[in-house]
């Protein structure tokens, strides 16, 4: 009987120990994402629970736009920064989008040679246009 509970204990911690090295993989895993993630918000005065964001994979010059709440469609791609300005291209290469990079934690969306984001509801979603500020989120 002793050595049943002696078993036990052993494999109690073992466990214990286990969970605790798993818990600081995931830890790791997951600062380890929010460095390689930059996260920007659409800077607007107007009145909406969903803004425009882009998501930046520092890592992998990858790129995700959300600009309609109404749509399925998110924007991907992929990016380079030139001379201070983000240059996004889709994935099927019709698109592009560009942004200067103001500072750290503001990039200005640049109409001229982008195409356009389109909205299917107008009274809905929140318009990008030139000029518009996205703020670094993280």
């Amino acid at each position: 009987m002793k050595k049943k509970m002696i078993i036990i204990v052993i494999l109690l911690f073992c466990f214990i120990g286990y969970l605790k090295y798993v818990g600081n993989i995931n830890k790791k895993s997951e600062n380890h994402i929010n460095d390689k993630i930059k996260y920007y918000s659409m800077q607007t005065q107007e009145d909406s629970l969903v803004v425009p964001t882009i998501q930046l994979n520092i890592e992998e010059n990858t790129f995700c736009i959300s600009n309609d709440v109404l749509s399925s469609l998110i924007i991907g791609g992929t990016y380079e920064i030139v001379n201070g300005v983000l240059i996004a291209k889709t994935y099927d290469g019709e698109k592009q989008y560009l942004f200067k990079e103001i500072n750290e934690n503001v990039l200005r969306f640049i109409q001229e040679g982008s195409s356009n984001f389109e909205l299917i509801d107008e009274t809905i979603g929140i318009r990008i246009s030139d000029g518009t500020e996205f703020i670094f989120e993280n």
